[in-house]
């Protein structure tokens, strides 16, 4: 009887967007794969952060936050930004697909190297003290890595996420338990640094292992001129789109270690970390919500606006209950989890968990403009976010310190959320639903009275 139900529940919902049954588990199965590994590396990061966090102080924080910030936009910059398009590519024209991917593994290999100098070359014109050297080196070479990693992109293709989660679980449980090893062994912080390039070595080897245990082959990867050019003039707007977007993300991170303190900086980090921790719910929410906006673009207009304002409604009621809570406790919150020691993150942590709010909103403006083809709108909001965030970084932080730093961020995705919308005639349309959908609620339960 179970199965009956079981069966006629997944036949209904294939139906309604469009497709069979076993397609729809199949792409049901991926995603899971992909909640998986989500859910089990924010818990694990959660959990183990917490506990280096504590064990390694605020300063030591602050030095492995900055490094990582480095690492982060470089590692943005070597994928070129093209893993979309050359999924796509390697779907649609599956007898070119061993020269597209040869071309990308020199490209990116070239890149990755070409990065990790650039990187010397900052650290040493920098002038950083000599424990905060190492580190970032360290770190930063995990970017070499990179090229390996992106084998992944068969598995992704092939809509076989599992493959990609293995190792990604498998990495983060061993490395979990190195941590918690050099904590019981008052490793210093190299240690950690070399853990942090360790796990992406390990999840290397282990993409290798599985590629050729998943009867996956090397024949055929070759560098072919053409592909290789026409990657190049791919990877250059959407390059250009991803350093944005991250220096954007990061560069309250590089104005703090630039104004402040690594201890300041590690302070910070631990606001930074509980926020990011619920960043994945309206990433993954808007992301499930994509195929039925999309069927209802084209069946019925109407029902996609209204579909867009329900979407926006439970994110925003979710992002308010949470920014509520989280901004009354944040004191309790930091104490229990953290320690006195870090307690300096509490305004800021009261402050920036409302990014969270504009995030969501942000997510579903940007898959709308992506439904509609709106290409000059997904790119010109981190570019106005970015320079508006640098503007006030500079005016905040010497005078509010990492208060300050967590006010800029929270205006310039307030800014780039909501009133950027003001400008276009479009737009305006867009920012009417975001407001409607916060009534959306109260109005439903008005009328069930």
């Amino acid at each position: 009887m179970i199965s009956k139900y079981k069966y006629k529940i997944i036949s209904t919902i294939a139906t309604t967007i469009g497709v069979t049954d076993s397609g729809l588990k199949k792409y049901g199965v991926n995603s899971l794969w992909l909640i998986l590994e989500k859910v089990y590396a924010i818990m694990l990061s959660l959990i183990i952060g917490i506990i280096v966090t504590r064990y390694l102080g605020p300063e030591n924080v602050g030095i492995m936050t900055y490094a990582i910030a480095i690492y982060t936009i470089i590692f943005a910059i070597s994928t070129l930004g093209l893993d979309d398009y050359i999924i796509k590519s390697v779907i649609d024209d599956r007898d070119n697909a061993p020269k597209i991917l040869g071309s990308v593994f020199f490209l990116r290999t070239i890149t990755s190297v070409l990065l990790f100098i650039t990187a010397l070359i900052y650290m040493y014109i920098t002038e950083h003290s000599e424990k905060m050297f190492p580190i970032m080196i360290i770190v930063s070479a995990s970017v070499l890595l990179q090229p390996i990693i992106s084998i992944q992109i068969c598995f992704l293709s092939d809509i076989n996420n599992r493959l990609k989660t293995v190792a990604y679980l498998i990495s983060a449980t061993i490395t979990a338990g190195i941590k918690l090893i050099l904590i019981l062994s008052n490793a210093g912080l190299i240690y950690f640094a070399l853990v942090y390039f360790f796990e992406l070595l390990l999840i290397a080897i282990i993409t290798i292992i599985l590629f050729y245990r998943n009867n996956y082959s090397f024949d055929g990867w070759i560098i072919k001129k053409n592909e290789t050019i026409c990657l190049i003039k791919k990877a250059l707007p959407l390059s250009l789109t991803m350093i944005i977007h991250t220096l954007f993300v990061k560069i309250d991170v590089l104005m703090i270690e630039y104004y402040l303190t690594n201890r300041e900086l590690g302070i910070y980090s631990v606001a930074i970390k509980l926020m990011e921790t619920w960043v994945f719910i309206p990433i993954f929410m808007t992301t499930s919500f994509i195929p039925s906006l999309i069927d209802s673009k084209v069946i019925d207009p109407k029902k996609y606006d209204k579909r867009i304002k329900q979407l926006l409604s439970l994110l925003i009621w979710f992002s308010l209950c949470l920014g509520i809570v989280t901004t009354l406790l944040s004191k309790q919150i930091v104490s229990i989890l953290f320690g006195q020691e870090f307690i300096g993150a509490v305004p800021s942590l009261a402050i920036i968990i409302w990014v969270i709010l504009f995030v969501s909103v942000l997510q579903v403006t940007v898959k709308k403009m992506i439904i509609e083809n709106n290409t000059l709108g997904i790119v010109i909001r981190p570019v106005i976010g970015l320079i508006l965030n640098i503007c006030l970084n500079i005016i905040l932080i010497p005078r509010y310190g990492i208060t300050g730093a967590a006010i800029s961020t929270t205006l310039s995705y307030l800014f780039i959320a909501y009133f950027i919308d003001l400008f276009t005639k479009k737009d305006r349309e867009l920012l009417y639903l975001k407001f409607d959908a916060i009534f959306l609620p109260i109005r439903y339960l008005l009328r069930k009275k």
